[in-house]
């Protein structure tokens, strides 16, 4: 099973992130956007685990989420890794309450968990945020407009540097959801395999 944890975005927010995804679209960047029914926060990404092993992410991830109340925080800033002058994953960031961090403290808690249970620590730090898309190749991606392939289209860098401040809206954080992401042709195809809700 090809797992991952993650947290589930708002459909009126997941609107918004649509109609974002259709304006990088209009660049016609070389990216492949995430499909709307795809669209979430990654907590940690876990790859493939046995049947057992799901068993027991599961009972980490209901220990996890029973230790805090359900909380808000913003969608806001557009930006992308490793910069805007040259993006190749494109994503939306999140701002919490003042010295909360509830998620990075979530994402904290789920770790320890896992490295006490025996699985390889993650290679990567944690950076709340939510992928848009990804950039295949440098096409389109100069921050002047190409007049040659049709006057006043913005570029993918552009775009980025317009939304910066872009505030999406805000998300209110009910559960921590574990999932199966099934690797097709047409794209991945995912499904909950369990889900432990805030208090």
């Amino acid at each position: 099973m090809r797992l991952f944890i993650a947290i589930p975005v708002e459909d009126a927010l997941k609107d918004e992130l649509i109609n974002i995804q259709n304006e990088i679209r209009e660049t016609q960047a070389h990216i492949k956007l995430v499909e709307p029914e795809n669209i979430h926060f990654t907590v940690r990404f876990l790859g493939e685990v046995s049947q057992e092993q799901s068993t027991v992410i599961s009972s980490i991830i209901k220990k996890a989420a029973s230790g805090y109340k359900r909380f808000e925080m913003e969608l806001k800033g557009i930006g992308a890794f490793p910069s805007a002058g040259n993006p190749r994953v494109i994503w939306v960031g999140c701002n919490e309450a003042a010295g909360e961090n509830k998620l990075v403290r979530i994402y904290r808690d789920i770790e320890k968990s896992l490295l006490e249970s025996k699985f390889t620590p993650n290679d990567k730090s944690f950076s709340p945020h939510i992928t848009l898309g990804r950039v295949k190749s440098p096409k389109n991606k100069p921050a002047c407009p190409d007049v040659h392939r049709g006057a006043g289209r913005e570029s993918l860098t552009r775009i980025l540097k317009e939304k910066v401040d872009f505030s999406v809206g805000i998300q209110m954080v009910k559960e921590v959801v574990l999932f199966q992401s099934q690797l097709r042709p047409d794209g991945p195809v995912y499904s909950v395999v369990e889900s432990a809700t805030l208090l």
